[in-house]
């Protein structure tokens, strides 16, 4: 996820501690694209109240019986319990869903958090919060790929004054879309196709194209150029301590290379 103060990103990233790489949450293709991930053991019921972490994100249930009784197909990690099974790009790691949200001017992330589940779509909320509580405000724009989209997403931004693009559907970097511009709306358009008119709009395009200059970046500079693959902590509330201190270090980083941080000349 991407924002801006004036503009943001949101993005997320999976991390884990096995033998993967810390790979997209909040995955990717290459090193810093959204991978579609899918959560092979959670089939949640729905008469049950929704988890959350300690941050307003969704947490993952395993699979029970009505009594609450494990389920026989439930899955859980001996070495990491709170770890997930998580798919990216076809190969299966045990891990967690990372995820960030990252200022446009600078590169700054200015919310963080994780997350064992790895839908993206019901984060889009509590990252807005978090940045809020951070910032002291909500961002002007707010960019987000498809993995955020929900039928809520563009009530949400809008009660905090943020104005929102989030794709409503993925496509290759080879693949185009058949109009070069937006269809017309309907006469009574449905969340998803106002959200896919405007993405789509001339501003639409320009703006969600900021995205691989903004968010993806950030994952590019944390995993390649400071080589953090994979997490060394185990347990959700350690994993997150963990990722926290990686996301400092970035800003301090941001911050130094800015003059920031410039030792003073010596007198």
């Amino acid at each position: 996820m991407q924002s801006g103060l004036p503009g943001l990103g949101a993005e997320d990233e999976l991390g884990e501690h096995g033998t993967e790489s810390v790979g997209q949450a909040l995955g990717c293709d290459d090193l810093v694209e959204r991978r579609q991930l899918v959560d092979l053991d959670a089939i949640e019921r729905d008469d049950q109240p929704p988890l959350v972490t300690d941050d307003g994100l969704p947490k993952h249930r395993p699979m029970t019986e009505s009594d609450g009784t494990p389920n026989p197909r439930a899955q859980r990690n001996f070495t990491d319990p709170e770890s997930r099974i998580m798919e990216s790009n076809g190969t299966f790691i045990q891990g967690y869903n990372a995820q960030i949200v990252v200022d446009e001017a600078h590169q700054v992330i200015v919310a963080e958090s994780v997350t064992k589940k790895p839908p993206d779509s019901h984060n889009l909320a509590p990252m807005l919060e978090r940045v809020v509580d951070n910032c002291g405000q909500a961002p002007k724009n707010l960019t987000a790929d498809a993995g955020y989209w929900s039928q809520l997403a563009p009530e949400t931004c809008e009660q905090l004054g943020t104005e929102a693009y989030i794709a409503t559907e993925r496509h290759r970097h080879w693949e185009t879309t058949k109009a070069d511009g937006p269809q017309p709306l309907s006469p009574d358009p449905d969340p998803r196709e106002r959200m896919r008119h405007k993405v789509r709009s001339p501003e639409g395009r320009t703006l969600y194209s900021r995205r691989k200059v903004i968010v993806e970046p950030v994952f590019g500079q944390i995993k390649q150029a400071r080589g953090f693959r994979r997490f060394l902590r185990r347990g959700l509330v350690a994993v997150n301590a963990e990722w926290s201190l990686v996301c400092s270090t970035h800003n301090l980083l941001k911050l130094f290379r800015a003059g920031g941080l410039a030792a003073s000349p010596a007198t």
